[in-house]
């Protein structure tokens, strides 16, 4: 599991050092989403989005549309969801495998992230323009 997971990290080091690349050139047309702010409130994010790309959609159809979708497991659609279901869920797998993400995460730290380009440049979407 150790060995599957540093290859998780390392692929998402990867992605992440190509989004940091491209977020610096192109800083007028990228903006970098962490999911936190997104799990935090769903809607207002989804209208900063929305709004960002001028989309034709009223804030009303937007809104109800981010309201609906926020409440629904992604993988299974017909499922509902919650913070509180993905909290559960983060304490099982923590609970399962916290050993193992603890040792990925520490070699992480010392082999892979001294290897990457500067921190991501998150805005909160409330100041995107």
């Amino acid at each position: 599991t150790f060995v599957v997971l540093c290859a998780v990290a390392l692929q998402w080091a990867a992605q992440r050092d190509v989004l940091s690349r491209l977020a610096t050139r192109f800083a007028d047309r990228v903006r970098v989403l962490d999911f936190s702010q997104l799990a935090r409130d769903p809607v207002e994010v989804t209208l900063a989005c929305a709004h960002w790309w001028r989309l034709p959609a009223s804030e009303e159809t937007v809104r109800a549309r981010a309201s609906d979708v926020a409440r629904r497991n992604a993988k299974a659609v017909d499922g509902s969801y919650s913070a509180a279901q993905r909290e559960q869920e983060t304490r099982l797998v923590q609970e399962r495998h916290g050993e193992d993400l603890a040792r990925t995460h520490a070699w992480a730290q010392r082999f892979v992230l001294p290897a990457l380009d500067a921190p991501l440049s998150m805005t909160d979407p409330g100041d995107w323009s």
